[in-house]
């Protein structure tokens, strides 16, 4: 027996040492037998900050893809930085700079190639803020495509300029008491007279839900650009849904979609596009394309009733998509309401489309509305055909006057458990009424809040 051979043995009869190299083993086996993993693989640091993620795409053991995250002493997440090891002559990183307020202040793209030791600046992005937060000028350049853009905002008008200082464009605009802005007026021909109107709306934390962009001197289509947007409890936008509507429908469907871990880290960003002719689907970590099945979706209500949803009081956004916001006008009852009413009422139907193959997995409507004093707000549910449901009803006693959110589950067995497919038609009675002297309820968009929002989740039928 050799010597080497000796001191080998005497070192596996210590029994931690056995065990730590069993183990290894174990492992070894594991990794050999199984394969690597589609799941992508995070590490965190002690701040709970994502610091990479690992993408074995084709299950093979090995690293595909890695994502890269460097933060400053404040938690700002300064650069993000992407390695593809299937290409190694190139690796993709965006970095940040942050002011002592922790807005973003400087963001540049830029393209290294590492085997020339050459960096290759792509776009750059420069941001100044007013005393009160508000960015108030954004100058943007593509050095690659050789694209400029530079705007200040002053006094109520945003100014846009060329690289040589010519005025491109005059917005005039009027914010929230936030600084939020409600509504632009752009005079994109400097003739004196605006051309665009931008509307939007925002929650109560301040964050946008919707942006309308329309052109003034196109009655027979007059909206450019619409775009709804959704957060999580915790604030994280988990998607956003922008069309470029025709007069009738929403031709172009663009569907950005979020999701974050335990720690708000985000971990993945995709996109659905869909035009009235194709559908795809955009990984923006991998930037490829790929074709996806098609989706469950709401249509436009129709069959509208009561006296809470006159023709002409009602706002609809998000047609063709899986979430649907309704904004009422004068959805009211009680003291100074504009029906006049100590109840109101409005009911619909809303044709939901389901792909065969698939069936719903979540439907769920939100009523967010205010009381002041003592109000009920009832509602029910059933599909066109088939048997009422019970009334839903909440009852709110707030003497100063209080907003509410309710979230209802819609079970419906036809949506649930077929898997064939189909146009549904979901009806939807409500009632508004106040239950005290004095009293008044809404659902009503004047506060740019209250609305009801409907959204759908689906997945395909296992057979």
């Amino acid at each position: 027996m050799s010597t080497h051979t000796g001191e080998a043995l005497k070192f596996l009869q210590k029994p931690r040492y056995f065990l730590i190299l069993l183990l290894g083993l174990l492992t070894i086996i594991q990794l050999t037998a199984c394969g690597g993993s589609k799941h992508p693989s995070k590490q965190i640091n002690n701040n709970f900050r994502l610091v990479s993620i690992d993408y074995d795409e084709d299950t093979n053991g090995s690293i595909d893809n890695k994502f890269y995250y460097e933060y400053d002493i404040d938690g700002n997440n300064i650069k993000i930085e992407n390695s593809d090891f299937n290409n190694k002559s190139l690796s993709f990183a965006t970095m940040k700079a942050f002011d002592k307020n922790k807005n973003l202040i400087k963001k540049t793209d830029q393209l290294t190639h590492p085997k020339a030791n050459q960096t290759t600046l792509l776009r750059q992005w420069i941001y100044t803020y007013n005393q009160s937060g508000q960015k108030n000028s954004e100058r943007y350049e593509d050095f690659k495509n050789n694209q400029y853009q530079y705007w200040v905002e002053k006094k109520g008008v945003r100014t846009s300029y060329s690289k040589s200082g010519e005025i491109i464009s005059s917005n005039r605009f009027t914010s929230d008491d936030a600084g939020n802005k409600l509504r632009e007026l752009i005079d994109s021909n400097q003739d004196g007279t605006a051309d665009i109107e931008i509307n939007s709306t925002y929650n109560r934390a301040g964050k946008l839900l919707t942006k309308t962009t329309s052109d003034l001197h196109n009655s027979s289509k007059p909206k450019l650009y619409h775009e709804i947007r959704s957060y999580d409890s915790n604030g994280n936008i988990v998607q956003k849904i922008t069309s470029q509507p025709s007069k009738n429908t929403d031709k172009n469907i663009t569907n950005y979609q979020y999701t974050y871990d335990a720690h708000q880290n985000i971990l993945s960003s995709s996109t659905i596009y869909k035009t009235a002719n194709k559908q795809a689907r955009i990984d923006k970590r991998l930037y490829v394309w790929e074709e996806v099945l098609p989706i469950a979706f709401f249509n436009n209500p129709i069959n509208w009733a009561g006296t809470g949803c006159k023709a002409g009081s009602v706002s609809i956004s998000g047609s063709n998509t899986a979430s649907l916001s309704i904004l009422f006008d004068n959805y009211d009852a009680g003291k100074n309401s504009k029906t006049g009413l100590t109840r109101s009422a409005c009911s619909f139907s809303i044709p939901i489309k389901i792909p065969s193959g698939y069936k719903i997995t979540h439907l769920t409507a939100d009523w967010e509305g205010y009381v002041e004093g003592k109000g009920e707000i009832s509602r029910k549910y059933f599909l066109s055909g088939q048997a009422h449901t019970a009334w839903l009803k909440n009852t709110y006693h707030e003497p100063e006057g209080g907003n509410f959110m309710i979230r209802d589950k819609i079970n419906q067995a036809a949506l649930s458990s077929s898997c064939n497919g189909g146009m549904f038609n979901l009806r939807v009675d409500s009632q508004l009424k106040i239950t005290g002297e004095g009293s008044y309820a809404a659902i009503d968009s004047t506060d740019l809040h209250n609305k009801v929002q409907l959204s759908l989740q689906f997945r395909a039928c296992k057979y």
